[in-house]
C-alpha cells in the first residue's frame, strides 16, 4: 500500500513523547467505552483496545477511514462541519475524545455541545488544542508573518486559533468542570519550564471536561 499521499500518516503511526494522546491514553481506564472523534487511520484505538476498551471512531477522510475499520468497532464517516449528521450517532460512551480536531472545525463549540449528548451520564472529553500563543508563532507574528503550514500550531487546514483561556473557555462552554490535564512542550528541552509558563512554552493543551 503506498501510503506517501495519505494526510497525517506518519503522525498517526509513530507519536513522540509529547504527544498529547499519551496522556489521553493514560487518563482512559480499562474496559470503558470510547469515541474517538477524528480517529485518523485507527492507532490511537488500537491503543485503547489493548486496554479491553470498546472503540468507534469519527472520519471523514477516505483512506484514513478504510484503515480504521480494519482495527476499530464501528466507523462514523461524519463531517463536523455538518453536525446535523450526528445522529447516525446511535450509542454512548463514557469518553469522547477530540485529539487535535477541533481546530479544524468552523463551530468547534457547537460541536462539543451536539457530541456532549452522546456520554453516558458520568462520562467525560478530552480535548487536545494547539496554542497560538507559542514563542514560536508569537516571534512570527511580531515580525509580520502569519504563514500557514502543510502541518503544525499553523497546519493550513486550521480555521480555529486558540490560547489557553480561550481553549478553556470552549471546553467550559459545554462542561461544568473543566482541568488542563497536560502541557505538551515544543521541544523537550522545555519540557521542565512548560508548565512554569504554558501560555508561552506550550504547544498543545490537554483538556477534561466533565458534567
Amino acid at each position: 500500500m503506498d501510503t506517501s499521499n495519505y494526510r497525517y500518516y506518519d503522525s498517526s503511526k509513530n507519536w513522540d513523547r509529547n504527544d498529547p494522546k499519551w496522556s489521553v491514553l493514560n487518563a482512559i481506564d480499562e474496559n470503558e467505552t470510547v469515541l474517538d472523534v477524528g480517529c485518523s487511520y485507527g492507532d490511537f484505538g488500537v491503543q485503547l483496545k489493548m486496554k479491553n476498551c470498546k472503540v468507534d471512531g469519527v472520519e471523514l477522510y477516505g483512506p484514513a477511514i478504510i484503515e480504521a475499520q480494519k482495527v476499530l468497532d464501528h466507523i462514523y464517516p461524519l463531517n463536523l462541519n455538518k453536525i446535523n449528521s450526528i445522529g447516525k450517532i446511535d450509542k454512548n460512551y463514557s469518553v469522547i475524545t477530540f485529539m487535535d480536531v477541533l481546530e479544524h472545525c468552523i463551530e468547534p463549540a457547537n460541536v462539543l455541545e451536539s457530541f456532549k449528548s452522546k456520554l453516558t451520564a458520568q462520562g467525560r472529553v478530552y480535548v487536545s488544542v494547539p496554542n497560538i500563543a507559542n514563542f514560536r508563532e508569537r516571534w512570527a507574528i511580531m515580525r509580520g508573518h502569519f504563514d500557514y503550514a502543510k502541518y503544525g500550531v499553523m497546519d493550513e487546514t486550521h480555521v480555529r486559533f486558540f490560547t489557553k483561556e480561550t481553549a478553556l473557555k470552549l471546553v467550559g462552554s459545554s462542561f461544568a468542570q473543566t482541568k488542563i490535564i497536560k502541557y505538551t512542550p515544543r521541544h523537550r528541552y522545555l519540557a521542565r519550564i512548560v508548565s512554569w509558563w504554558p501560555e508561552m512554552f506550550a504547544m498543545q493543551f490537554v483538556i477534561e471536561g466533565r458534567n
